[in-house]
């Protein structure tokens, strides 16, 4: 009989997570909290050759946020981060294609409420987004 896994604990994740998970080499809460949630969400569409759903993002963030800090938030609380940040990511010239975003620098949370703090300046930003990957 296949062990529980550790990943499996962590709230909102469910059978569908835990394979994207296994499909991305996680094994444990430890490695999930050294994790970005681009990195995991672009990884994902590549391994799987779909764009993934941005809610998947959602989740992503929600659980490296409850392995690095214990606090269990729903998914929901991540996505007006996830839409603020690409709001801001995306300026003209782009032709409207996402760029990378730069990693989140801070979550924390007032209750259900997640707060985003980016300690950069819109032009240092600007300039990040310019840069070749």
């Amino acid at each position: 009989m296949k062990s529980r896994s550790p990943l499996a604990e962590l709230r909102n994740v469910g059978p569908a997570m835990l394979r994207d998970f296994e499909m991305l080499g996680i094994t444990s809460v430890d490695e999930l909290a050294s994790c970005d949630a681009d990195e995991l969400h672009q990884r994902l569409q590549e391994k799987t050759g779909q764009r993934q759903d941005p809610i998947v993002w959602d989740v992503f963030a929600a659980t490296i946020h409850q392995a690095r800090t214990g606090e269990a938030l729903n998914w929901w609380a991540f996505t007006p981060v996830r839409k603020a940040r690409q709001a801001a990511m995306m300026e003209p010239g782009t032709h409207g294609h996402p760029v990378r975003l730069p990693p989140v620098a801070n979550f924390r949370s007032r209750g259900q409420e997640v707060v985003l703090s980016i300690p950069r300046t819109a032009d240092q930003l600007r300039r990040d987004m310019t840069k070749p990957a």
